[in-house]
């Protein structure tokens, strides 16, 4: 399951290079500067504090 999570992150990641480039937002706070780029349909990637979170939803949930 790991392998297949690391290469669908892989996958996500090289599929919006090769479109031209994402769209990003950034939104200043308080604790700093919070960035937050479109990647495609509703995933969403979150950079705050040296930190980054993907977000890609899905419709199924795992067990």
């Amino acid at each position: 399951m790991k392998t297949f999570l690391g290469l669908a992150l892989c996958a996500a990641m090289a599929a919006p290079a090769g479109a031209g480039a994402c769209e990003t937002d950034s939104l200043p706070t308080a604790a700093g500067e919070l960035k937050v780029t479109f990647i495609g349909h509703a995933s969403m990637m979150f950079e705050f504090g040296g930190k980054v979170i993907y977000n890609d939803p899905v419709g199924q949930y795992g067990d």
